[in-house]
């Protein structure tokens, strides 16, 4: 007797928990930014951010293609508003690859350290890299495959990754890189 109800209970749990999935809210990938790097570049006291996403398509598997996308603003949260605005989709910025920092040592350390410090953000382990004498920006432009997981396997291999924590603590060494539509890591 007691195993009929041990059964009957699973069975019962199973068309339960089969009937509940079918309300479920689901999330569509074409309403979701899936950001693989972005740049960031100071220009008359405006932010101009420059975002590399997974480009998802029918016929080949997320992560291949890439999309570029620009925005502005006075901080990074504006230009994370502005994109979403502009491109109609929830940037998903939490699972980046690289950082790249455009401008004038230090310019924009304050923008990312104040981004970074609410801890709302879970990717302190972020490589950061600094653009060699160029916008920022223009390392990402140009179509083909995603460059930020290329960068940020090419910094591992090298052993040479400073990170958001690292800037945070104000340790490790700058790394620098150069490239329009491709990329060289310089230091």
């Amino acid at each position: 007797m007691g195993r009929i109800v041990r059964y009957g209970l699973i069975i019962l749990f199973g068309i339960i928990a089969m009937a509940c999935s079918f309300f479920l809210p689901r999330r569509d990938v074409r309403t979701i930014g899936q950001v693989a790097g972005f740049a960031l570049d100071e220009k008359n006291g405006t932010i101009h951010a420059t975002f590399e996403l997974y480009s998802p398509s029918v016929d080949q598997p997320i992560g291949k293609e890439r999309q570029i996308l620009t925005s502005k603003g006075k901080n990074i949260e504006e230009c994370l508003k502005a994109m979403e605005r502009k491109s109609g989709k929830k940037l998903y910025i939490d699972d980046a690859e690289v950082l790249i920092l455009g401008g004038q040592e230090g310019e924009l350390m304050g923008p990312v350290l104040d981004y970074y410090a609410a801890f709302s953000h879970d990717n302190m382990d972020l490589p950061v890299f600094f653009a060699q004498n160029q916008e920022a920006g223009k390392i990402f432009e140009g179509k083909g495959e995603i460059l930020s997981t290329e960068i940020s396997q090419s910094a591992k291999n090298l052993k040479k990754r400073q990170t958001v924590r690292d800037l945070m603590n104000g340790t490790g060494e700058r790394i620098f890189i150069k490239g329009e539509g491709s990329y060289e890591i310089v230091s």
